[in-house]
């Protein structure tokens, strides 16, 4: 991974991802809850340059998200995280 790895925004499931930046085995991205949203956890997957999965780290924003609400999702990893080149999220309700 190279140090300051910066992600392209997503958009899933009713929820936007802006502005990840991955550094030093942390992952710091910002959500927005495009609608009223509920969910448990938000997995947040690893992968390398052919998409195979590296690591997947569960993250915590809240169960009830209204419209509009924005919060910034930080996870991190004891794990190498040196061949990542994209992050994908899962949404787990």
């Amino acid at each position: 991974m190279n140090t300051g790895l910066i992600v392209k925004d997503k958009t899933i499931s009713n929820l936007s991802f802006k502005n990840a930046r991955v550094a030093d085995n942390k992952l710091s991205v910002e959500v927005e809850a495009l609608e009223d949203t509920e969910l448990s956890t938000i997995d947040v997957i690893y992968k390398d340059s052919t998409g195979k999965e590296i690591e997947r780290v569960s993250g915590y924003i809240g169960n009830n998200l209204k419209k509009g609400t924005k919060r910034i999702l930080v996870v991190d990893t004891d794990s190498n995280l040196e061949s990542v080149e994209d992050i994908d999220y899962e949404i787990i309700k």
